[in-house]
């Protein structure tokens, strides 16, 4: 996309003003957030470590400082609120009086994680997670006319959360209708399905304005008796659209060349559905491994990369550090207790308010506080799926246990990549979900949404009965219907006693499992069709695939019993190897010595190249008890030769 800012036909949904920048969402922004306005909702989509919350903390919260108003910060997991909050403070002493420092910081002290979850006002800063919000607002404990902006960070939360959070529609609703004043930042490294509900509430606002201009034009035009129970939508699309050709009059309002300049009065940004900064995206640094799906048994799929860390653990021959996003808690205790507690640790919704000695808290906390933790393998549910920060360079290696495309990119940003290490390369693991297993996936999604199709169904009478046993019960698919009902509007006898976001989401993912079991069953089964699609998500070109993406775990002694066939099968041939012949076998050796983790393996390769030398090869064989040397000799027209000589014993 250009850089340009361009005005749109008014097709009133997707028309938005776009921005596109290569580098940092500082930099894509410039100096625009001084010209924000209340009637337009920002959206910065940029992946994970573009420096979005670099922006609020180092050139927001500085102008609002000096403009004397308030920042609303809202995000969605209380691991992510509590790192936010302690990342804030390192920032707020300059834009507070040193009493007011000294009494955060000493409450700061006095506080557990748990007290965390109740520090709220950081001066020209206030923090909230989601379900705080929603509560303050409902108690009016909040006034909106003291923030000016309004931060939405991890704005997928809305749909992604709403299969288990029965409030993210009203939540988002709220937003919109409680801060009509103040400018809508929404923040998200995954914007693709809730794009269009920020742009379906800016569109209200653009249409709104539209006819602002309209009135200008038309002043004797007046609006029909039943303007107010027909609705905007429908006021504007048959009458005003019959009217005055929407579009023409527009691009006489607008002209061409001056369409982001102010026209009677009315800027472009108040009439726009929204203003999107995208940033580029680039996954470079991940490397495909993908792994054999075993009949939808996650356990079994992961045994070739559990064999790998046991051996890794058992020979001390690297540091790399593990991180294992599963859906099922009972599975992510089978793979800890199978590597070992002294190794590994798990992480789950409950080691939040977990007892202080619990091994599953203490990461969680550590994990909060430093964005690290000290075991080799971390193993998580969705509990840390958005926002948190893993900066430790000696994670090497993530398995995501997920289909979902917003959440697959989510999990994946929790490693931060070093913004020094040119060199950082990551070991993407998933399964390879084949057709049968998509179908499964398939299945479950469609049984939960019809049932809550004949949920709807009911009378009023027969849904509270049925309220009322799902609240005794904790059967499968109840716990489902009843993480969607607002149990308090269903005896209240309210029409919106569902979250209309939780069907819109569930939409969306039946629509996106057709698509890919179709992709799958068009490639005829094919061994990679999975493969390919998360290489898509990555922006990987389907050229790149290759043997390396399947993975196939071998342990240490069958790459050295490999090792030894192949050099026995080079002495016996009993041939001399030429220049070209000598690269292959330096090749070779080089590549078993990667696969066995040698020693300091960087420090061994030749300069400049990427192989092992002559001596350094003699090393390895000799530590490795491979009782065989390298002849080197110089041949008439040939340069120098080599003869791989089995030594005496």
């Amino acid at each position: 996309m250009s850089n340009e800012v361009y005005f749109c036909e008014p097709k009133f949904i997707d028309d938005v003003l776009c921005f596109s920048e290569i580098g940092s969402v500082v930099e894509a922004i410039g100096d625009d957030y001084t010209k924000w306005i209340p009637a337009t909702p920002v959206i910065i989509s940029a992946q994970t470590g573009s420096g979005k919350n670099y922006f609020v903390e180092n050139v927001l919260l500085p102008y609002a400082y000096n403009n004397r108003v308030k920042i609303l910060y809202l995000s969605n997991r209380v691991a992510l609120n509590r790192q936010e909050k302690l990342n804030l403070i390192k920032y707020i002493g300059k834009y507070i009086s040193k009493s007011e420092e000294k009494k955060i910081n000493n409450a700061l002290k006095k506080l557990s994680e748990y007290g965390l979850d109740d520090l709220y006002d950081l001066g020209w800063i206030n923090i909230l997670n989601y379900h705080s919000f929603l509560g303050r607002i409902k108690e009016n404990k909040i006034k909106p006319k003291d923030f000016k902006y309004i931060v939405v960070d991890e704005a997928h939360f809305f749909l992604t959360d709403a299969k288990f959070n029965e409030y993210t529609d009203k939540i988002l609703e709220k937003i919109f209708s409680v801060f009509q004043r103040s400018i809508k930042i929404f923040m998200t490294a995954t914007p693709d399905e809730i794009k269009q509900l920020i742009l379906n509430e800016g569109s209200k606002k653009y249409k709104s304005e539209l006819i602002n201009i309209f009135y200008k034009q038309c002043p004797k035009f007046v609006k029909p008796d039943d303007y107010d129970i027909m609705g905007m939508d429908k006021y504007f699309n048959e009458i005003l659209n019959k009217e005055f050709q929407v579009t023409k009059l527009l691009n006489e309002c607008l002209d061409e060349m001056e369409r982001i300049h102010t026209i009677e009065g009315v800027n472009a940004n108040e009439i726009a559905n929204a203003i999107i900064y995208e940033l580029p995206r680039n996954y470079d640094y991940c490397k495909i491994r993908s792994l054999k799906d075993e009949n939808s048994d996650s356990l079994k799929s992961l045994q070739p990369l559990i064999q790998q860390i046991k051996d890794e653990i058992s020979q001390r021959n690297t540091e790399d550090k593990y991180v294992i996003f599963i859906h099922d808690k009972k599975i992510g205790k089978k793979i800890m207790e199978t590597i070992g507690t002294e190794n590994a640790v798990m992480v789950t919704r409950e080691s939040k308010y977990a007892d202080a000695n619990d091994s599953g808290r203490k990461v969680y906390e550590k994990i909060i506080r430093d964005s690290i933790f000290e075991q080799k393998v971390l193993i998580s549910t969705a509990v840390l799926d958005n926002g948190i920060n893993l900066c430790d360079k000696k994670i090497k290696n993530i398995f995501i246990d997920e289909w979902d495309k917003i959440k697959f990119l989510q999990m994946l940003g929790r490693v931060r990549k070093p913004i020094k290490n040119k060199e950082f390369s990551l070991n993407v693991f998933f399964i390879n979900y084949n057709i049968e297993s998509l179908k499964k996936i398939l299945a479950n999604e469609e049984k939960a949404l019809n049932l809550i199709g004949n949920f709807q169904k009911m009378d009023v009478q027969e849904r509270k009965r049925k309220v009322k046993a799902m609240l005794k019960k904790d059967e499968v698919y109840d716990k489902q219907l009843r993480n969607l009902i607002i149990a308090e509007r269903v005896f209240a006898e309210r029409k919106d006693w569902i979250n209309t976001l939780a069907i819109k989401k569930y939409q969306y993912d039946i629509e996106n499992l057709h698509k890919y079991i179709g992709l799958v069953d068009l490639e005829n089964q094919g061994e990679f069709s999975w493969v390919k699609e998360v290489m898509g998500w990555l922006g990987k070109n389907y050229e790149e695939l290759n043997s390396k993406a399947y993975f196939k775990y071998q342990s240490s002694y069958e790459i050295l019993s490999e090792l030894k066939d192949y050099v026995i099968r080079i002495s016996s041939e009993e041939c001399w190897l030429n220049k070209d012949e000598q690269n292959d076998f330096k090749q070779r050796i080089t590549n078993f010595a990667v696969k066995l983790k040698w020693g300091n393996l960087r420090k061994n390769l030749r300069k400049n190249t990427d192989i092992l030398g002559k001596n350094t090869i003699e090393k390895f064989f000799e530590e490795k008890n491979i009782k065989y040397s390298i002849v080197s000799y110089s041949k008439k027209n040939q340069g120098t030769c080599w003869y791989i000589k089995k030594m005496n014993d």
